[in-house]
Formats: C-alpha cells, structure tokens, sequence
C-alpha cells in the first residue's frame, strides 16, 4: 500500500481535533489563552480611558497623546515578533513568565515617570 493510500485513510488533522475529546488539561489552555487575550483588551481599553486624563495631568499635545497611545501596540508588535519565536525555541512558558515580569516592571515605570519624556 502506498503512504498516499494510508493518508487517505487517516482522518484530517482538523477532524481529528474536531472529535478530540476535552480534557482538563485543554481547559486550563484555553483557560490561559483567554486571560491572555483579556490582559491584552484591558491594557488597550484602559490607555483610552486614561488618555484625557494623562493629557490634561501632563500638559501634553495630540501627537504626544497618540504616542504614549501606541506604545502599547509598539509593544504587542514587539512581543509577537521577538518573543514568539523565542519561545518557540526556550519554551513558551518560560517566555510567558518573562513577559509578565516585564509588564509589571514597565507598568511600575509608567507609574512612577513624572514626565512623558522620562527615561
């Protein structure tokens, strides 16, 4: 029999997930990848309310506003592109570990930064 013939009989790789039963370890993945994702929305949806209140405590223009704004993607572009594939190669939870330090060091620097151009 030929390895086209065998492909043909094994399920896809997306059937075979389809039919995989959920256990709890896939619960607590999914469980991970959400706070994940709501740490992330929370970040984005809390800079827009703090934006009036960063401009006016600051005395900053538009365009720095928008800045201080992007930082945050500048951020998320920066974490996809560099730590993901090095947590491809070091492990993804040792990298997600890393990553959470630095998000609570930068939001401490954020926090203690008496100006927009601290450095």
């Amino acid at each position: 029999m030929s390895s086209d013939d065998e492909a043909k009989k094994l399920p896809s790789l997306g059937k075979a997930l389809d039919n995989a039963r959920m256990t709890g370890l896939h619960k607590k993945f999914w469980l991970l990848a959400g706070l994940g994702i709501m740490l992330d929305g929370f970040d984005f949806f809390i800079i827009g309310v703090a934006n009036p209140l960063i401009k006016e405590d600051f005395g900053i223009s538009a365009w720095q506003t928008g800045l201080v704004s992007s930082a945050a993607i500048v951020g998320a572009i920066f974490g996809a592109a560099v730590l993901g594939p090095l947590g491809d190669k070091l492990g993804r939870r040792r990298i997600f570990k890393y990553d959470l330090w630095m998000f609570v060091v930068f939001s401490v620097a954020c926090m203690l930064a008496p100006e927009i151009g601290s450095r």
